[in-house]
């Protein structure tokens, strides 16, 4: 495994955003079961969505497979 010391920071730092989007996105979707209104309910879903769609795109690259 790589250790994360000798990535370049741009990848580190891109590791770190792609887990804050997860854990704002999870924050989300909890908020959303715990709304008491619907249009508070239809505002967390957007924002689940929005931080999903986030987290997708800067995701880190996974390392190529082994054959």
């Amino acid at each position: 495994m790589t250790n994360p010391a000798d990535l370049p920071t741009a990848r580190r730092t891109t590791g770190r955003v792609w887990h804050l989007f997860n854990l704002l996105a999870l924050a989300n979707l909890v908020l959303l079961f715990t709304a008491d209104d619907t249009a508070a309910r239809v505002l967390h879903a957007i924002g689940t969505a929005a931080f999903a769609v986030a987290a997708m795109a800067t995701r880190p690259p996974r390392p190529a497979r082994r054959p």
